[in-house]
């Protein structure tokens, strides 16, 4: 991972804090080939929702939204 961040952060200098967030959403969402999923479907037990998917109105969001309002 520290690799990955390094690769990613090396020409942001100044703007790091901000793609620190961008390289830590992708590290979540890649699938590990050892697991056949992503850190984040272990952690949580389902898929990750991507920011600009949020404001979208998706199946998947609209289905969250119904079963968090239950």
């Amino acid at each position: 991972m520290l690799k990955i961040i390094k690769t990613w952060l090396e020409g942001a200098k100044r703007a790091w804090p901000e793609e620190l967030l961008n390289v830590l959403l992708a590290y979540r969402m890649t699938t590990r080939v050892p697991t056949g999923e992503t850190p984040f479907r272990l952690t949580f037990g389902t898929k990750v929702v991507i920011p600009m998917e949020v404001g979208l109105t998706s199946l998947r969001v609209k289905t969250y939204e119904d079963q968090k309002n239950q």
